[in-house]
């Protein structure tokens, strides 16, 4: 007795480009939410002793970019801003006391009060405990997604020589 079984299947010979763009779109509104909650946390600062005019350095300086090269993707997130006392004596004539500061990084700095950890710190925190999981979580979804949103081909298969019935092997 034989049986013939034809199976209606995902076709697979564009999954790897629509993964790889599936992927890409969830690591954009990744990282744009990365920046979003960022900028969220980089408020509510303390200036005390400061001169008008010497804040906010840091928080109109986050930038956050995704690389793409192949198949790796990069989030960077970067804050090049630098101790607000360059600008300061800069603009006060004191270059010396402005060279001092001017490739002094600020960020790494920047603290809630004394004793606290740096708030670039709990940025990091931030990112691996909310972010990356969620990230992951959103990739898994989206290539199923994905797989799920294939063309469909219809095959017949080769006979199995041991059974007598057409069968995938």
């Amino acid at each position: 007795m034989k049986a013939d079984f034809k199976f209606t299947m995902p076709d697979l010979s564009t999954l790897q480009s629509e993964v790889q763009r599936v992927v890409t779109d969830v690591i954009l509104e990744t990282a744009t939410d990365i920046h979003k909650d960022t900028r969220k946390r980089w408020t509510g600062w303390d200036y005390k002793g400061r001169p008008s005019g010497t804040f906010p350095v840091s928080e109109e300086a986050w930038d956050i970019n995704v690389e793409v090269e192949q198949d790796l993707h990069t989030i960077k997130l970067t804050n090049d801003a630098v101790d607000w006392r360059a600008k300061y004596y800069a603009g006060k004539g004191n270059s010396k006391a402005a060279a001092k500061y001017k490739n002094r990084p600020y960020v790494s700095l920047v603290k809630r009060n004394r004793g606290a950890e740096p708030e670039h710190l709990v940025i990091q925190k931030m990112i691996l405990s909310i972010h990356i999981p969620l990230l992951e979580k959103r990739i898994l979804e989206a290539v199923a997604g994905a797989v799920g949103q294939l063309p469909k081909t219809t095959r017949t298969p080769r006979a199995s020589p041991k059974s007598g019935m057409t069968i995938i092997t």
